[in-house]
């Protein structure tokens, strides 16, 4: 998730805690991540969200949908029913954030279709961590966090998956016991400090560069000299967090 697009969409929220706000996220033409704001139509809209056929014929209008947006004005344990529905019926991901307890919240749907390969670049949606993410929902029903970033990131000194990967259930391997389904962390001089994909195996990997289509390529001896870790997923390494949390 971009953070200013999630900070956008909060502080929608939290100016109408009388109604559930709704809306696209929607790519526009510049390849960039942008709120697209609807009217709630609902009969019951604090309770409720109804997006009207014009205002999704708009957003259909302007190229990329990315995902829906709407929030709960009160506490709840997370998406209604309804949210969930409605999700698989428009094949998007959903994200809801919750005012009362001031907790944001995503869904994939079932339904929802992301290749791994020749996705347009957006930063916080299809980007090189998103391409890990769909890779291991898609292989091995693994729901990765959506954790934030935005262009502050070429600040950082570790990336995503450095920070979390303990917790997300994976750990560090020696480069020499590559194997495919790994995931490959490399220094770039790309704005963002750390870039990462996924071995596919004989010597090639799936990947999203900037301002690029995800794709596969291979791992050829400039790439391999950026490679700093190789992370692999592991059960039991979050098993063992689940365990520590408890």
């Amino acid at each position: 998730m971009h953070t200013l697009i999630k900070h956008q969409i909060i502080s929608l929220a939290k100016s109408d805690k009388e109604r559930e706000v709704c809306g696209f996220i929607c790519r526009d033409t510049s390849g960039a991540p942008r709120v697209f704001v609807c009217k709630n139509i609902s009969e019951n809209p604090r309770e409720e969200f109804e997006i009207s056929m014009e205002d999704s014929i708009s957003v259909l209008g302007m190229g990329n949908p990315l995902a829906v947006y709407h929030s709960h004005p009160t506490a709840s344990p997370g998406f209604s029913p309804a949210d969930l529905e409605c999700a698989e019926e428009m094949c998007l991901p959903f994200y809801m954030y919750d005012v009362e307890t001031e907790t944001w919240h995503e869904y994939i749907p079932e339904s929802y279709e992301s290749s791994v390969l020749g996705r347009q670049w957006c930063l916080g949606f299809d980007d090189c961590y998103s391409v890990v993410r769909n890779y291991f929902r898609k292989t091995h029903g693994v729901y990765m966090g959506d954790y934030d970033r935005d262009e502050s990131m070429s600040h950082e000194e570790r990336g995503v998956i450095a920070h979390h990967y303990e917790h997300e259930g994976f750990r560090v391997v020696p480069k020499e016991e590559i194997r495919e389904g790994d995931v490959l962390i490399f220094k770039t001089d790309k704005a963002l400090p750390q870039h990462l994909g996924i071995y596919s195996g004989q010597n090639r990997f799936f990947h999203h560069p900037i301002n690029g289509l995800s794709r596969l390529e291979p791992l050829s001896d400039r790439w391999l000299s950026r490679l700093i870790s190789v992370f692999r997923y592991d059960p039991k390494v979050k098993m063992g967090q689940n365990a520590c949390n408890s």
